[in-house]
């Protein structure tokens, strides 16, 4: 049995990897930005009452928002994902069985609804009445490696450094990201609480054909956590699963990987490959691959020979 798994965005968000280190909210306010707040006017302005930068990094900001540090200080985050005002996505990370977890529902108005979640470092897919573990087997991506949950909010930050900061309101700084190579074309600007640094919105304008993409997150008693059905597979006994992958470089020599996951009962694997992959039951490639049925361990191995 063929199956062609291309890399896509959706996919590579639910790539493997370890959690980081939790850190507390610090208090930001300094004796400047006190003054800078007894200057805000009535109205509360931005134009008003633009403000000199108030101390704080680009990494100061990452820290403060990994996803340990999130979940530790509100127990649950919410963020929504628009594209051009139209709801694209809502993911929620919050505490499984003492682990940091996150669900996620993406929307295509073309195509409709899609469901993953990321749990244990490994990252899941709904298809159908089953789960889909994510396996990434080409040597050229080694994204699966670099991932991790505490920077999926603020990935796409960690690159740039904090412009000119500015009053939003009482309780807000606003500044854009800044890098070695600005573009006039595309700006990213960001709000956060002027107290610990919470991200609030990340709102990316693309001048070049006038769209927008905007994250806004919301945090503790504002989120009701959602899992879409998707972790209660992890409440029944697990099972093991081998996946054993063989790829043929442009000579012809076999390159073989291997990995083992102990995954929900109703999981099978999802090979994210660049390559046509015939699936089998078997060494020797005589047994094709279906799916197996649930609670049942067994091995799936991959292969881009032709059968």
């Amino acid at each position: 049995m063929k199956r062609i798994c291309a890399l896509s965005l959706a996919l590579a968000l639910l790539l493997c990897a370890g959690c980081g280190t939790t850190a507390q909210h610090t208090n930001v306010s300094t004796a400047s930005a006190s003054a800078e707040t007894s200057q805000i006017p009535s109205d509360s302005s931005t134009e008003a009452a633009s403000a000199p930068a108030a101390g704080f990094t680009i990494e100061d900001v990452v820290r403060e928002n990994t996803v340990s540090n999130l979940i530790s200080a509100y127990g649950s985050v919410q963020m929504l994902r628009y594209e051009n005002d139209t709801l694209y996505s809502e993911t929620y990370y919050f505490l499984h069985d003492g682990k940091p977890v996150w669900t996620r529902r993406s929307v295509d108005p073309e195509i409709g609804e899609d469901f993953y979640c990321f749990i244990d470092e490994t990252g899941y897919s709904k298809e159908d009445d089953h789960l889909q573990f994510t396996v990434f087997v080409d040597e050229e991506d080694d994204s699966g490696e670099d991932y991790s949950i505490d920077f999926d909010i603020c990935e796409q930050m960690m690159d740039g450094e904090v412009g000119r900061i500015e009053i939003a309101d009482a309780d807000t700084w606003q500044f854009e990201i800044v890098n070695d190579e600005p573009s006039s074309d595309i700006v990213c600007r960001c709000t956060v609480t002027r107290q610990t640094l919470t991200l609030k919105t990340i709102e990316w304008i693309y001048g070049y054909n006038d769209s927008t993409s905007r994250i806004e997150l919301r945090h503790g008693s504002d989120v009701k956590a959602q899992d879409f059905g998707m972790l209660q597979a992890f409440d029944k006994p697990t099972r093991t699963v081998r996946c054993i992958c063989e790829l043929h470089d442009e000579n012809g020599k076999p390159i073989t990987s291997e990995r083992t996951v102990e995954t929900a009962y109703n999981a099978e694997p999802l090979f994210a490959s660049s390559n046509v992959l015939n699936l089998y039951l078997d060494k020797n490639y005589t047994k094709e691959y279906v799916y197996p049925g649930d609670g049942i361990d067994y091995t799936v191995y991959a292969t881009d020979a032709m059968g």
